[in-house]
C-alpha cells in the first residue's frame, strides 16, 4: 500500500480543472471525467510502471461541497482505466462532511446538509471551511507473494 495525500480544492480554484462552482447537466459528466483522468495520471506518476497492474485499490475522500457524483466518477475511471493496466483496479469514495465555523460564537461543526446555520447559536453567519476537497489518500497493490 502506498500512502499519500493529494488534494485538489475545489473551492478555491487551484486547478482550472476543479471548481466548486454550479454546473449544468450537460457539464456533470465532464466533471467527473476529468477527476477521472487526473487520478490516473497520478497513480501513474507514483506507481512504478511495472506494478501499475498490482494495483486494486485507489482510496479518496470527497467533500461534500466539491460537486462530485460518485457514481459517474466510478463509471468515468472504469471507462478510462478499462485498456490501461489500472483495468482491475477500483475507487474506494469516502464522503467528507461540510466543516463550518460560525461567525458569530466561533464554534466549528460539521454537516451533511446544505442549510447552514450554526448548531451551537442558530446563526445563519457561518463560513464554510471544508469539505470541498478531493484526496487520494493511499493506493493499494496486490500482494506480489500470493
Amino acid at each position: 500500500m502506498i500512502d499519500f495525500l493529494i488534494i485538489f480544492n475545489c473551492l478555491e480554484k487551484k486547478s482550472s480543472q476543479f471548481r466548486g462552482q454550479s454546473l449544468f447537466i450537460s457539464e456533470l459528466f465532464v466533471h467527473e471525467l476529468s477527476i477521472a483522468q487526473n487520478i490516473i495520471q497520478i497513480v501513474n506518476s507514483s506507481v512504478e510502471e511495472d506494478k501499475l497492474g498490482l494495483v486494486e485499490m485507489i482510496a479518496l475522500k470527497i467533500g461534500l461541497m466539491s460537486n462530485v457524483l460518485t457514481d459517474s466518477l466510478q463509471f468515468s475511471y472504469a471507462s478510462i482505466a478499462e485498456n490501461t493496466p489500472l483495468k482491475n483496479s477500483r475507487l474506494d469514495i469516502e464522503l467528507l462532511p461540510i466543516k463550518i465555523r460560525c461567525n458569530d460564537c466561533n464554534e466549528i461543526n460539521t454537516t451533511n446538509d446544505f442549510i447552514f446555520s450554526c448548531p451551537n447559536c442558530k446563526s445563519p453567519a457561518i463560513n464554510v471551511i471544508g469539505g470541498d476537497e478531493i484526496i487520494i489518500s493511499s493506493i493499494h497493490l496486490k500482494d506480489e507473494s500470493g
